[in-house]
């Protein structure tokens, strides 16, 4: 009579390798020049004020589930806080955590998702603070913002074209620029009169300062010079008033 066979659990040896997920790091897709600029000057702007604080991202994947590569999200500017920026192919969230912010500058662009399919993946990565940007949309509809609650992202009401930035401590607000009719930036008022400046804006006001200081700098030298001058001809004045009298 033959034997039952002894139940023997599997080893991890023994057990059958699941073959390792690649992730890809980029894709081909075509971007307007608009839509570029408005993104590339966001995540300079973001970079140039925040890099010391938060990893920053433009336009690279952000996978959430390790184990599927389509569940993906390019955003065109995110950011999570708490760290220093550093140089990364892809952002895993499972490695470095979801994004606290991430902003969408709407554009249509052949084979990109619908809006709908990317909120639902928002929703799926975890994002905190999620921003849309249509430049093409009228005054006071070209800005819409989702804060997540619980597991929802729950849309904020905009008044106009300005809404605080509740990740950074600032605020979203759209103005024109040298480039674009309207571009969005932060500020540290809702009328965006006080804008968080880029990198050449900075530089402009470095330049503007030195200048202030030399042209300081002179006036103070000149007035110097002519104190001293006013100086030297009192002495001689007092030297002159001397020998008359003593002649």
């Amino acid at each position: 009579m033959t034997q039952p066979t002894p139940h023997t659990e599997l080893t991890t040896q023994s057990r059958p390798r699941r073959a390792p997920v690649e992730f890809p790091e980029y894709e081909l897709m075509s971007e307007g020049k608009p839509h570029l600029h408005l993104r590339t000057f966001l995540y300079q702007l973001l970079r140039h004020n925040f890099a010391e604080t938060c990893a920053l991202g433009s336009e690279q994947f952000v996978y959430w589930n390790a184990r599927d590569p389509k569940q993906k999200l390019s955003p065109d500017v995110f950011l999570r806080k708490g760290m220093r920026d550093f140089s990364f192919g892809s952002w895993k969230v499972w490695q470095h955590g979801a994004p606290h912010l991430s902003v969408e500058v709407i554009s249509p662009r052949e084979g990109e998702l619908t809006w709908e399919e990317k909120f639902e993946r928002y929703l799926q990565v975890g994002v905190e603070e999620l921003v849309w940007f249509d430049p093409d949309r009228p005054k006071g509809k070209r800005l819409r913002v989702w804060d997540r609650t619980a597991d929802d992202l729950v849309e904020r009401q905009v008044k106009g074209d300005s809404t605080p930035c509740r990740t950074l401590g600032l605020h979203w607000v759209i103005v024109p620029s040298a480039d674009h009719d309207v571009t969005l930036r932060l500020a540290e008022d809702a009328e965006g009169l006080r804008l968080l400046p880029s990198a050449v804006e900075s530089e402009a006001i470095a330049r503007q300062a030195e200048a202030i200081a030399r042209q300081a700098e002179a006036t103070a030298r000149q007035a110097e010079a002519t104190a001293r001058q006013a100086a030297e001809q009192r002495v001689r004045e007092l030297e002159e008033e001397l020998r008359r009298r003593g002649g």
